[in-house]
């Protein structure tokens, strides 16, 4: 599968375990675990792998699983990638602390379009003093647990201290935003599941609707610059696992050779390699001709929205 960041790299760190947390408004937060150190990893290494398994945890929260499931998947997620970055996808800018005012384009979680800086940043640090965090931009790592120097600096050297601080271990992200974006994310694929799905699709209401859902994702994306290499090459710099995923996903509802499809047995995703498969596998396709177990549009999009 081949796109326009295949020849750049990404770094991006991860703890070993994550928690979750109530805080003093009990609501759930997931942040590391204090004992935990984190890892560096490159993303673009990772991006097939990365985007089905978010898509399909959203998929367990369309499908309507129980709490315990998804919430073992969004964790299981996370230990595995990292927390998403959302303190710095959400502004116009990830150099918003230099502002008294963080400003925003329309998204899911913050309805206003401007909030006090700080507000805006106690959301993600609920259990810390965010002054002494501030004052502490260096996290506490210990190299005795591997964490290779170049990778750190690679990740925080020339980006934007809001980054750094979503390395932190007092960084906390709130579970239900967590869950929503994931759901956003599989609701992106259903969208184009449906609108192509056999091109059964016929009615006009559905289709406007679909089309206006899709478009409805959009977001901050990441800036880039040209580098000389072999070629000229487009040098990307992700401020978050959340911006990486949606541009990645985006690439991969629109690639014509290998889109990203859901199962018309199981509902998981998966890339198609024919472009007439509706299956994940030979196994789903000889279950679903035995059995059959197709679903609707209502199913998975329902009234919500």
């Amino acid at each position: 599968m081949k796109y326009l960041v295949d020849e750049d790299s990404s770094l991006w760190l991860y703890f070993r375990r994550y928690e979750l947390k109530e805080g003093p408004d009990g609501r759930k937060y997931i942040m590391p675990d204090q004992n935990s150190y984190p890892w560096p990893y490159n993303v673009l290494e990772k991006k097939e792998e990365l985007v089905l398994d978010a898509v399909n945890v959203g998929l367990l929260v369309l499908g309507k699983k129980s709490e315990d499931v998804i919430q073992d998947a969004v964790m299981e997620f996370v230990s595995k990638y990292g927390l998403l970055g959302m303190m710095t996808a959400l502004p116009v800018t990830p150099e918003y602390m230099e502002y008294d005012i963080t400003f925003f384009p329309p998204n899911r979680f913050i309805r206003e379009k401007g909030m006090n800086t700080d507000d805006y940043q106690k959301i993600f640090y609920p259990f810390h003093d965010l002054e002494k965090v501030r004052k502490n931009l260096e996290p506490d790592w210990d190299d005795r647990k591997q964490l290779s120097f170049w990778g750190m600096r690679n990740i925080t050297s020339y980006q934007p201290s809001t980054v750094t601080m979503s390395f932190m271990h007092e960084y906390a992200e709130p579970y239900d935003w967590v869950v929503t974006q994931f759901k956003d994310w599989a609701y992106m694929l259903t969208c184009c599941y449906f609108y192509y799905k056999d091109g059964k699709l016929k009615d006009l209401r559905t289709i406007l609707a679909l089309q206006e859902g899709l478009a409805a994702f959009g977001g901050v994306y990441p800036s880039y610059y040209l580098m000389l290499r072999h070629k000229p090459t487009i040098s990307w710099e992700f401020y978050s696992l959340q911006q990486f995923i949606h541009l990645m996903l985006s690439f991969m509802l629109s690639d014509e050779k290998n889109p990203l499809r859901l199962c018309k047995y199981c509902h998981n995703a998966y890339f198609v390699k024919d472009e007439d498969s509706w299956f994940c596998g030979e196994a789903c396709k000889h279950k679903y001709t035995a059995n059959g177990n197709d679903f609707d549009l209502e199913e998975f999009i329902g009234d919500e929205w």
